[in-house]
């Protein structure tokens, strides 16, 4: 069976080059450290994270990035 470049285009896309690592986020909760933990998770990361005073910007990230 042959591969042709439309099959090893749409197996690249479905990369994600972070499966099965795991990265852990300070402040991950707002700003800067949400976008990190929301990238991380895209590239297939198990995500940590913690958060200091909002647990409901906590809990919307969760959300969020389990929606995706």
């Amino acid at each position: 069976m042959q591969t042709n470049s439309i099959e090893v285009l749409e197996k690249k896309k479905n990369l994600k080059p972070l499966e099965g690592k795991v990265a852990i986020v300070t402040g991950g909760s707002r700003g800067i450290g949400a976008a990190i933990a929301k990238e991380l998770a895209r590239n297939g990361a198990q995500v940590a994270f913690n958060y200091q005073s909002s647990i409901d910007s906590a809990k919307a990230l969760v959300k969020e990035i389990e929606d995706e």
